[in-house]
């Protein structure tokens, strides 16, 4: 079971799951998910065998995380138009994320935590509505007009900075979590996306 300080019972339905995971935790997991290269990191384990640019499967104290990478290509910017206009049938990088995490369950047997940041939130998303196994964490996920018309999920916690425009259509959330970032005049949406507001999380917030 995951120590935490910060993060608790992600819902009420479902079966019996680990509830706790550490927000630092949550952090690193996200920012790893943009390396070039997976790779160990502190008590998480890569699954080298299924670990890609797009997609990392970690395992630490027989839990299973799968972490949906965001935006970080041409060909990812292409499919944040596409899924915008509502085209989210047979695309490619949606088919890969599912591939990999319908893998990881076939191999572990289960998947305790899917997240994603920006369009990795999306398809974390997309996939645990379907799945609806173990927990959902995603930050500052890319929401479009389609998407935002998907229904509260149970165990699925969402947090998101306060003036990210890429979240920012009105959409249901079974547990948000809004960070209030500090600013100067006026927001600048390229800092109000990143990942390391992760930190200013209140460490007495109950999920």
């Amino acid at each position: 079971m995951l120590n935490s300080d910060c993060f608790k019972g992600f819902g009420t339905a479902g079966p019996p799951i680990k509830d706790m995971v550490l927000k630092n935790e949550v952090k690193k997991l996200l920012k790893r998910s943009y390396d070039a290269k997976p790779k160990n990191f502190q008590n998480f384990t890569v699954d080298k065998e299924l670990s890609g640019k797009r997609v990392k499967v970690y395992t630490k104290n027989n839990e299973v995380y799968v972490v949906h990478r965001g935006t970080a290509s041409f060909k990812d910017a292409y499919t944040d138009l596409q899924l915008f206009f509502g085209k989210d049938k047979n695309l490619k990088r949606l088919e890969h994320s599912r591939n990999i995490q319908n893998k990881a369950k076939e191999k572990y047997g289960k998947v305790d935590y899917t997240l994603g940041h920006s369009l990795g939130g999306y398809i974390a998303k997309d996939i645990f509505k379907k799945d609806n196994e173990g927990k959902l964490i995603t930050y500052n996920e890319y929401v479009t007009p389609k998407s935002a018309l998907t229904p509260k999920l149970n165990n699925h916690t969402e947090i998101r900075t306060k003036n990210d425009i890429v979240s920012m259509i009105p959409h249901l959330s079974n547990k948000r979590i809004t960070i209030s970032t500090q600013r100067k005049l006026l927001p600048n949406p390229i800092r109000e996306h990143k990942i390391g507001h992760i930190n200013n999380i209140n460490n007495n917030e109950t999920i």
